[in-house]
């Protein structure tokens, strides 16, 4: 984390607002329920060949595996 860049904007606002650098950049996040990620097709290398990814928090194991069984090949 920036000392200088948290320290401008407080660190408030850099949890609902982060910086992004390199080849992933960050979308949203809502505690305790998901964490969205994209591609940054302005990064200087090579793009990602996954352009989003959504980290979902599911405590309970049996959901956990209901919503893998439910999930739809791609």
């Amino acid at each position: 984390m920036p000392k200088n860049y948290t320290e401008k904007i407080g660190s408030e606002k850099f949890k609902n607002n982060p910086l992004a650098w390199g080849h992933i950049a960050f979308v949203s996040y809502q505690p305790g329920v998901e964490l969205v990620l994209e591609a940054n097709t302005d990064y200087w290398r090579k793009t990602p060949h996954v352009k989003r990814l959504v980290m979902k928090s599911v405590p309970e194991a049996t959901t956990r595996l209901a919503m893998l069984k439910s999930r739809k090949p791609m």
